[in-house]
């Protein structure tokens, strides 16, 4: 499990995997004007994965006259969130790996 939590108010930034602490930081720069991006890479201790996890956090405002962009994006190894299996995907052949 990893879990990312992203102040965009205060610039807080936290990476938790398996529950232990994995990154912390402070921008101090508010994540909707300033602080925009924020990337870390990490190792995971799983079986057969021995790759860095590349985490790549965006925010944007939204853009109602461009409905394929979105208010952040969280990118894993490259891969945009919004382009991973769906639950209902995954063991279908509608599952799809990039």
């Amino acid at each position: 499990e990893v879990i990312f939590v992203w102040s965009l108010n205060s610039g807080k930034r936290q990476i938790l995997a398996d529950g232990k602490d994995v990154h912390f930081s402070e921008s101090g720069q508010n994540g909707w004007t300033t602080d925009q991006v924020f990337q870390h890479q990490f190792h995971l201790r799983v079986p057969n994965f021995s790759s860095p996890l590349r985490c790549h956090l965006i925010t944007q405002p939204a853009n109602r006259d461009v409905p394929s962009v979105h208010p952040f994006d969280l990118r894993l190894n490259g891969i945009s969130f919004f382009a991973f299996s769906k639950i209902f995907q995954l063991g279908t052949p509608q599952m799809i790996s990039r």
